[in-house]
């Protein structure tokens, strides 16, 4: 018998049976659950609280109780200047339930005594929630979430007098006064100051008893375990690795070993299978996607969970499903999860009719129905609660009504369909819906696709598996415009007009104009309104070789700017509308010429840390742009002789950077390979060391990290330093026209910790560090794999080990390797990391050799030098001796 344990020492106990022969051990687990205290009139007490914690009183304490009276709690602070005079309060706080079941709380804080109440009582018989504080400027108490009540103090708290804090008591006064004092209900949780107070800590009187909620009904779902606990509800659940959320019931992420990142992972014997959240996909759901509009459920693990709200009030929504006969839900809710809750409500489409079906605790399930409709026929079905009757509404036609009082929901409200392994009671339907959801209004406001609690397998929705017959009503449900074919017919030639337009200066050569389109005439007005159509493509513009490796993007420019020119000729005021790009940062403490000084102060813009400089004419020019008027018939070709190309004249971008206009007072100055500075005039090699932004990467040959044989050690090592927690170091896998994800190595960070993993075919190994590495220090780590045994070395610390699954030892792959990022991160692991690396990694060795990142990359993209760690025979030192 343990006299006394505490939550923190629960674990494994090995315990010896000493015997005259040989001594017998035995393994014991030993659980501690938090004391949740039922108080019948004996309060609890806890130690006083601290100065500071008693005039900027904080507390949040989650009761049930099926009484509306009683003290919930008491703490004073007493004087003892005179310990001859009788003690007087000088600071109260207290908060009792009302006969109203309101919570009213009464204070003195040195300004006399004052009351506050809330504007709702409690909910008997349920878990409430009450938060109060009290600091200098004002009072707020706040009741299940609900609106605040707040009161200004009207005078400045007098300052702390000499006296000694009470301790807290839970439940009562230290002294009741009557009957009507005692609280009798359950305690779940007490926090001070933010701080949870292990209730089981308390000075507990022998009438308060232990509450088991753990031993009355099957709380936690998918075997997990119950705990008793003090938090909202008075017990958590521990779920297996299959399983997740409060109550275990969503299944987790993982199953196989494999990772869906935010999808869910089906297990299916010798399979798996993910189910992608909205607006993703992909094998892993690593591919980010548009939500589709309509929403099409095609699946039968397409469902949405949308955020359980404080009741319910409404649903409307507007869907067509596909012509079949089964039964489908439409939508479901209840008081908890699991098949054997009392309280739900359901919509379901049951032989061509809608149901609405309710079941409440000792009472009959309630079912009303709609009249048959037609096969695959659009349907705005609209749930309300009116008074003491949920009534049901289909196309505008009341159907029936049930009576019912307000219902609380205690899941989310699930749209088409229930997530993968959450079971509901027999009455319910439980195959998804399937067809094309309009529009879904929950409690009268559209429901947030981004801020759902989850969803699954939600694709777009294929008009064409409906009757051409009921095209309109599709096109009224989406709200389209019906002059949308003339909108379609005047839109056509726009395009074709446009791209000839921009891409003659990018070409050089003439454009044919179009000859068989009638509507053509009209482009020049569309053109004249809509300026920047044809302005945007002005700065990507560009007769030289592109370089990559400090470029801003490779494939297309994500700083590329809208910026409105006018067609006739300019004056001397800049456009209101015109954006300015941010300039190389100049770092304090660092080393710059005289050239780059002089360069950054004519700049009119301030510093940033991108990789290129924005300059403006020189403030002495008197250079007055004007744009020719050579509008033939209402249209303006746009030429590379036009006002957009003459601010470049006078530029500063040098003879190592190439000017790219942005309007006719902006400029931008992109530098060549190598290249750096506001005038690419400074030489900044990156050799062994590179700073990554996040949208960077090198990219180096496969050739220098052969994988011919699985008896031989490979070995990666360098160092890095991050304080990001997420990214990828190093990678190599496939090439990219290979869609299955097979073998691969890398090296990345995961929630600030050092992951080393490969794939031989058999199953991955993972090795990944105890400690986190994204302290923003230097870290070096070596990396060995022979055949299936990997080894990860951090710094000092002791190796760690690991090895893959199954019967392969040979690494097969054929793609290239990238250092500090990858292309299409999601696409190109598979899931596996979603972050490029931030921060800078240096001295890369590939099985010995060191390698010279800027000599031996083939590719890259926004690659810069990290300057702590450029060596010393570069310019940085040369400057400084100047």
């Amino acid at each position: 018998m343990l006299p006394s344990v505490h939550r923190n020492d629960e674990g494994s106990y090995t315990c010896e049976i000493v015997k005259e022969v040989d001594p017998v051990f035995s393994t014991v687990d030993l659980q501690v659950d938090d004391y949740v205290p039922i108080i019948n009139g004996d309060p609890i007490e806890l130690p006083p609280l601290t100065d500071e914690e008693i005039v900027n009183f904080d507390i949040e304490i989650t009761l049930n109780s099926s009484d509306s009276k009683g003290i919930l709690f008491e703490t004073k602070r007493i004087n003892s200047g005179d310990f001859l005079a009788q003690p007087v309060d000088t600071i109260h706080h207290e908060a009792k339930i009302s006969d109203h079941g309101t919570i009213i709380y009464e204070f003195d804080v040195g300004n006399g005594r004052q009351i506050v109440e809330t504007t709702n009582p409690i909910n008997p018989n349920e878990w409430n929630m009450v938060k109060i504080k009290n600091d200098k400027n004002q009072v707020t108490i706040q009741l299940n979430g609900e609106t605040a009540t707040i009161r200004q103090h009207s005078n400045p708290l007098p300052r702390l007098s000499l006296g000694v804090n009470r301790p807290v008591f839970i439940g009562g006064r230290h002294e009741p006064t009557s009957e009507a004092d005692d609280f009798n209900g359950i305690i779940a949780q007490v926090l001070l100051s933010g701080q949870n107070v292990g209730l089981g800590e308390a000075r507990i009187p022998p009438s308060v008893v232990k509450y088991n909620a753990c031993a009355s009904r099957n709380l936690c779902l998918n075997g997990a375990k119950c705990r008793n606990a003090n938090n909202h509800q008075g017990f958590s659940c521990e779920c297996s690795s299959k399983f997740h959320g409060e109550y275990c019931q969503w299944r987790s992420n993982s199953c196989h070993e494999e990772n869906c990142n935010t999808g869910i992972c089906l297990d299916n014997e010798e399979s798996w299978q993910c189910v992608c959240p909205l607006g993703t996909s992909g094998l892993r759901c690593e591919e980010k996607i548009d939500i589709p509009q309509p929403l099409g459920f095609t699946s039968e693990t397409s469902f949405l969970a949308v955020r359980k709200p404080v009741k319910f009030e409404s649903i409307k929504m507007k869907l067509r499903p596909t012509a079949d006969s089964d039964e489908h839900i439409l939508m479901y809710f209840a008081s908890e999860y699991g098949a054997s809750t009392k309280q739900y409500a359901s919509l379901s489409l049951i032989d061509q009719q809608v149901v609405l079906t309710v079941n409440k605790p000792n009472m009959e399930v309630q079912k009303v129905k709609s009249e048959p409709l037609g096969a695959g026929e659009l349907i705005d079905v609209a749930v309300r609660q009116t008074g003491s009757a949920l009534v049901m509404t289909v196309n505008g036609n009341q159907v029936s009504e049930i009576q019912t009082d307000t219902l609380k929901p205690g899941t989310e409200i699930f749209i088409g369909g229930l997530p993968p392994g959450l079971s509901s009671p027999d009455d319910v339907v439980e195959q998804s819906f399937q067809g094309c959801v309009y529009e879904i209004f929950i409690n009268s406001e559209d429901i947030d696709l981004q801020n759902l609690s989850s969803s699954g397998d939600i694709s777009s929705c294929e008009e064409s598996n409906f009757d051409d017959d009921d095209d309109d009503d599709v096109i009224v449900a989406t709200e389209k415009p019906e002059e949308e074919t003339t909108t379609t017919t005047t839109e056509e030639p726009e395009p074709e007009t446009t791209n000839t337009t921009t891409e003659e200066p990018t070409t050089g050569e003439p454009t044919e104009e179009p000859t068989e389109e009638p509507t053509t005439t009209e482009v020049p007005t569309t053109t004249t309104e809509e300026p920047m159509t044809t302005t945007t493509e002005l700065p990507t513009t560009t007769t030289e070789e592109v370089y990559h490796f400090y470029e801003t993007s490779r494939d297309s420019d994500p700083l590329e700017i809208e910026i409105p020119v006018e067609t006739t000729t300019t004056t001397t005021e800049e456009p209101e509308t015109a954006q300015i790009l941010p300039t190389d940062s100049v770092e304090e403490g660092n080393d710059v010429s005289d050239e780059e000084d002089e360069i950054a102060h004519v700049s009119t813009v301030a510093p940033d840390t991108d990789d290129y400089s924005e300059g403006t004419l020189p403030p002495d020019s008197g250079e007055e742009v004007k744009v020719e008027d050579s509008c033939v018939d209402g249209v303006c070709p746009i030429t590379t002789t036009d006002a957009a190309n003459n601010i470049c004249i006078n530029s500063t971008c040098g003879m190592n950077g190439q000017c790219v206009p942005r309007n006719k007072t902006h400029y931008t100055c992109e530098c060549k390979l190598y290249y750096d500075g506001p005038t690419c005039s400074l030489f900044k090699p990156i050799e062994h060391a590179a700073r990554f932004d996040g949208d960077a990467f090198i990219e180096l040959s496969s050739d220098e990290f052969p994988h011919l044989t699985s008896e031989k050690d490979e070995i990666v090592a360098f160092k890095f330093k991050t304080e990001q927690p997420n990214g990828v170091l190093l990678w190599q896998g496939q090439r990219p026209t290979v869609t299955q994800m097979e073998d691969y190595i890398s090296v990345g960070i995961v929630n600030g910790h050092l992951h080393f993993s490969y794939e031989l075919g058999g199953g991955a190994a993972h090795l990944i560090s105890e400690d986190r590495v994204d302290d923003g220090k230097e870290h070096s780590v070596r990396f060995e794999r022979k055949g299936r045994e990997g080894q990860m070395k951090i710094d000092n610390y002791r190796e760690i080990n690991g090895r893959s699954t199954g019967i392969l030892a040979m690494l097969n792959v054929d793609g290239n390797i990238f250092v500090g990022g990858v292309p299409e991160i999601s696409k190109a692991t598979g899931g596996l990391f979603s972050n490029n690396f931030v921060g800078c990694i240096a001295d890369v060795e590939l099985n010995g050799v060191k390698l010279d990142l800027m000599a031996t990359a083939i590719d890259g993209k926004n690659v810069k030098p990290c300057d702590e760690w450029m060596h010393r025979k570069r310019w940085l030192y040369r400057r400084r001796m100047r």
